[in-house]
């Protein structure tokens, strides 16, 4: 039987046609891929979430008995796919002593709580400022605080966590929390803050002093302080390691050699060249053109998925919610399909930073255009939310958003009273 060999013209028109076919459920899969439709059990979460507290975070696992009990609560089971919970033992370093990778230092706000930094070189806002005040941000600090204790029982989503200053502080003060934050080294440092039992013990079972080694300034002493001082009603918290957009997505995030405050989200990941570039293995290539001609302070790895606030619903230990957002100018995006998720809880108060998109609205790379920073005032608007400065608590008019000369903001539901820093 005679066989015809293709020719190359057969084998070109046979890879054009496979490629265009991987292309077709490439888009398919982008299209229809979202949350499951079946519904979302919040009471069972808040079910879950006491049985757990009561039972206590001790357990007879190696990670327990090394490292002493985790403030960090278990992911609910059967979380979609896009989910990146954090297990306090995925960052397991090894000691030297009592001395962390990383310095460990103790805020100075009440209640004070553990918290590690970066080097004051490579972080010159955030840690620089724990480092030298013991506070960041002092009146907002203030006005969260005066929020958080008007509802006890509230839970804290604080998107854009960072090293986990207002993560902590929540938890000190005894609620529990979901925190997401993209970028390793933060996660690395929130999740070795909130190990420890009381966000303050050294694991070596001693119960009647906290620890903090200083060894990221090149100090070696350390700062004990008596047990009932730090954390007395201590939360839990839940840590995602994705960041927060209007969709399903890989994103990349910027990189800053003095500020991991101002990193950034990237979406460059859902093109054609990226998907090809995976398809074809040229990853690394991709990411280094990518990087070389475009982001020069990128980390280009699409390796970030992103949620949506309503898949929060899924993870939320509680009915009611305070909610903080600091993400750099993508806050818009953050809460622009979160219409299921303010029907679904009560959040008497939002906090977010304001400057970043009111500066970037107008860049041509902006992820919140004048008319999604408009759209995002409107939508909380009509929620029944009234939007206030910070500093001063002056309410701010939602019609006039874009044109905002403000730091950051808080919008305060029907009902709610007004907060401000002298409290």
């Amino acid at each position: 039987m005679d066989y015809e060999v293709p020719s190359k013209e057969d084998y070109f028109i046979a890879c054009t046609y496979a490629m265009l076919l991987v292309l077709l459920l490439h888009i398919f899969l982008c299209t229809y891929s979202s949350v499951p439709h079946h519904d979302l059990d919040l009471e069972a979460n808040i079910r879950a979430y006491k049985s757990w507290t009561q039972a206590g975070p001790n357990s007879s696992s190696s990670s327990s008995r090394h490292h002493g009990p985790t403030q960090l609560f278990p992911a609910p089971v059967g979380l979609p796919k896009w989910f990146r919970p954090v297990d306090s033992t995925l960052f397991k370093h090894a000691t030297s002593g009592d001395r962390a990778p990383f310095n460990c230092t103790k805020s100075r706000s009440s209640p004070a709580f553990r918290i590690c930094v970066h080097r004051k070189e490579n972080d010159k806002y955030i840690s620089a400022a724990l480092l030298s005040s013991g506070v960041w941000e002092p009146f907002v600090t203030r006005v969260y605080q005066h929020a958080l204790t008007l509802h006890p029982d509230a839970a804290v989503v604080d998107v854009g966590a960072n090293i986990g200053y207002y993560t902590l502080l929540a938890a000190a003060m005894g609620h529990s929390v979901v925190a997401v934050e993209p970028q390793h080294e933060n996660l690395r440092r929130l999740a070795e803050a909130a190990r420890a039992p009381e966000y303050g013990s050294s694991g070596d079972g001693d119960t009647s002093t906290i620890v903090f080694p200083s060894v990221g300034e090149g100090k070696t002493d350390a700062d004990s302080i008596p047990r009932g001082e730090i954390g007395r009603n201590t939360g839990r918290i839940l840590l995602l390691a994705n960041a927060v957009s209007d969709g399903h997505k890989n994103v990349s995030l910027t990189t800053s050699a003095d500020n991991q405050g101002g990193v950034r989200v990237i979406e460059d990941c859902g093109n054609t060249g990226w998907f090809l570039a995976r398809v074809l293995g040229w990853e690394r290539l991709y990411r280094y053109e990518r990087s070389r001609n475009k982001h020069g302070n990128s980390q280009q790895d699409c390796r970030v998925t992103t949620i949506t606030m309503d898949d929060l619903l899924r993870v939320l230990p509680s009915s009611k919610v305070v909610i903080k957002v600091d993400i750099e100018g993508y806050e818009c995006r953050a809460l622009a399909t979160a219409r299921r998720f303010f029907s679904a809880v009560q959040v008497p108060y939002i906090f977010m930073e304001w400057r970043q998109m009111r500066e970037r609205q107008h860049d041509r790379d902006t992820h919140c255009s004048p008319g999604q920073v408009s759209s995002l005032a409107l939508f909380l608007a009509e929620q029944g939310y009234v939007p206030h400065e910070v500093r001063s608590g002056v309410e701010l008019n939602p019609a006039h958003a874009t044109g905002w000369v403000v730091g950051d903001v808080y919008w305060r539901a029907a009902g709610q009273k007004l907060l401000v820093p002298s409290w």
